[in-house]
């Protein structure tokens, strides 16, 4: 597998998002160092690097480091870092069939939903308008263990593009709800609510 389809869109959607943080700090709505989250990613092999900003440095209660690796077969998402005393690296957190969805889910549930939990406003968490409500119309659930033998666990995929599918540990039918929005769906919803997100400008995808 050799197939980075979205890898702009995601560099273009993180760097909206480190505009749109910016935009919080200077407007009063976040400290500038805690809403930070990321800085560009940037390829390294196989790997895509997502370097943390200010808002994930280390502290007393450890750190996390976040990758994206294209293991041949599917792209997974993988954490290192410590906790408290403990040090792991190079974890699995999710199997995803491409890149695009694996990013589009990245930017909704690591960047828009914890950019919008460090601001000093009570705005609603997008995430759980789809909570327990079953896949996205179009997508399959199948209790099967995960690549890594682990189970129980649960695949979703795409009834119609059987290659777009990711797996989960636990029941997660609302990440497919994210898969479905265009690039610009899933930056507005996530955006939305955030007074004078307006006047920071939206890039262009490749899907618009």
């Amino acid at each position: 597998m050799d197939d980075w389809t979205g890898l702009a869109d995601f560099h273009s959607s993180m760097d909206y998002w480190m505009r749109v943080q910016r935009h919080c700090a200077e407007s009063g709505l976040a400290v500038a160092d805690e809403v930070a989250l990321y800085d560009l990613p940037y390829l390294d092999g196989q790997r895509l690097m997502i370097p943390n900003g200010p808002g994930r440095a280390e502290d007393s209660d450890g750190f996390r480091q976040d990758s994206i690796l294209n293991d041949g077969k599917w792209f997974t998402l993988r954490e290192s870092g410590r906790s408290r005393a403990d040090v792991y690296a190079d974890v699995v957190e999710a199997w995803f069939g491409t890149l695009n969805d694996l990013c589009k889910h990245f930017i909704g549930s690591y960047v828009g939903e914890s950019t919008r939990m460090r601001l000093n406003l009570n705005l609603p968490i997008v995430n759980l308008r789809w909570l327990d409500r079953g896949p996205a119309p179009g997508w399959i659930e199948s209790n099967e263990p995960n690549p890594n033998g682990f189970e129980p666990a649960t695949r979703y995929f795409k009834e119609d593009e059987p290659g777009r599918f990711y797996f989960t540990d636990a029941g997660d039918g609302e990440t497919s709800f994210r898969l479905n929005m265009t690039w610009r769906e899933l930056n507005e919803t996530y955006a939305h609510g955030i007074p004078g997100v307006e006047g920071v400008p939206m890039p262009s995808f490749s899907d618009d």
